[in-house]
């Protein structure tokens, strides 16, 4: 199993001072926005005259039981790993590490090899992944949070992680070490939350507040800028909901909510109620699987309003970005970062998380309100280009590297120097 790759490329800098980035990722089995995120950012970086070298390894990379083995053994602190982050540390010579994710092959060893060397390193909070085992602060079709408040090791009774005992017991123990360590205390010099709503909830289980920093997600550049006006699909209006078809993200309140809509309905994706969601679903849904990305910004602009009905804590929520750059309304769940995204009748519409019948009344306005619909749109444009640009997003980011580079100060490259072979 190899340990990792990494890729470099160097351009020319802007009026910040060029640094050397080393991005650390644990791809998933699946395709994420993590992996979409740490595209983005390293692209956005590199365009501005930066050295992004990213290091990776793949779930994917697990095919026969040595290496799941292999792969346990190392869950809750891989010596391989850390050694395997060191020689990419003393080859590319960092100014900063920005990790991205580490489970289930890289390990919290990798804060580890980054304190030991001196480099500064940075871990965005894409998840609740420190604070619960199933990283959503949901099981059992409800919110959950036993874990903040009575420890890491209730998940294991609830198989919070995979569905399974032993490897929730695994990451339980990953938690307990790494807190008994001061892991995430002490060698970690920065979070980076894409939320309010998120490094609240981080605050709460005890981090402190002055080492995490927000910083939203953001759009390509090349994607920030759609047609000036928007299209009818076909001639009617037509909503859209974009996601993985899973209880949490609210696939049965949708299907149940379409029963009282007339507006048809375009789903974008799959997940494993795709099956449940076909049988329950009246005539005028359909249902398109999954859909490379500009296919789906092409439907976001020729929809009516984007559909959004979340019953956990998203963190943030990249589809929500994606239809305010389309002038597209939102009716959404109030849960979590959302309630940050999408506000109250001035961008889009809220409702209860759970209740179809306040989404199908939402729809239905939206249906019977083209005028003020398109108003709402209109004012999430401006809302997405105040905030959520590549520009934006850029700025940011330097800002908190600059800001932990400075901390560090010069320290950091004398212990790189005097820890290399």
């Amino acid at each position: 199993m190899t340990l990792g790759s990494a890729r470099a490329d160097d351009v020319l800098a802007d009026e910040h001072r060029a640094l050397n980035i080393l991005t650390v990722h644990n791809e998933y089995l699946q395709r994420g926005g993590e992996d979409s995120v740490l595209e983005a950012e390293r692209d956005l970086l590199r365009a501005h005259g930066h050295r992004v070298t990213v290091f990776t390894r793949s779930s994917k990379s697990m095919r026969g039981a040595m290496d799941k083995l292999r792969a346990a053994r190392g869950f809750c602190y891989s010596e391989e790993s850390k050694l395997a982050v060191q020689a990419e540390i003393r080859r590319s010579n960092p100014d900063i590490v920005h990790v991205h994710n580490f489970v289930p092959l890289l390990s919290p060893s990798v804060f580890d090899a980054c304190w030991e060397l001196g480099v500064p390193v940075v871990q965005t909070l894409h998840n609740y992944r420190y604070l619960c085992s199933a990283s959503t602060l949901y099981r059992d079709g409800s919110i959950c949070e036993d874990c903040l408040t009575h420890g890491p090791y209730k998940a294991v009774v609830h198989r919070c992680y995979r569905g399974s005992a032993a490897q929730t017991l695994l990451h339980a123990r990953m938690l307990a070490m790494s807190q008994g360590k001061a892991t995430w205390l002490d060698k970690i010099d920065r979070f980076i939350a894409v939320s309010q709503f998120c490094k609240r909830k981080y605050v709460e289980a005890g981090f402190d507040p002055d080492r995490i920093d927000v910083k939203h997600n953001f759009i390509n550049p090349e994607l920030e800028t759609p047609p000036q006006e928007r299209a009818e699909a076909h001639g009617e209006s037509r909503a859209l909901f974009v996601g993985r078809l899973t209880v949490e993200k609210g696939a049965r309140t949708l299907m149940r909510a379409w029963a009282k809509v007339a507006m048809p309905l375009d789903v974008v994706g799959d997940g494993p109620l795709l099956e449940e969601a076909r049988r329950s679903a009246p005539p005028n849904v359909t249902f398109h699987g999954s859909k490379p990305r500009a296919e789906t910004l092409d439907l976001m602009q020729r929809a009516a309003v984007l559909v959004v009905p979340s019953e956990w804590y998203e963190t943030f929520g990249m589809v929500l970005i994606e239809a305010m750059s389309r002038r597209l309304p939102i009716v959404s769940t109030n849960l979590g970062g959302m309630a940050e995204l999408v506000i109250d009748g001035w961008n889009g519409l809220q409702f209860a998380p759970g209740d179809s019948d306040a989404l199908a009344e939402r729809v239905n306005w939206v249906a019977g309100h083209p005028v003020e619909a398109r108003a709402l749109g209109d004012r999430g444009r401006d809302f997405f280009e105040s905030r959520f640009t590549a520009a934006h997003n850029y700025r940011r980011i330097m800002e908190i590297y600059e800001s932990i580079i400075a901390e560090k100060g010069s320290g950091a490259g004398q212990a790189r120097g005097a820890a290399s072979p």
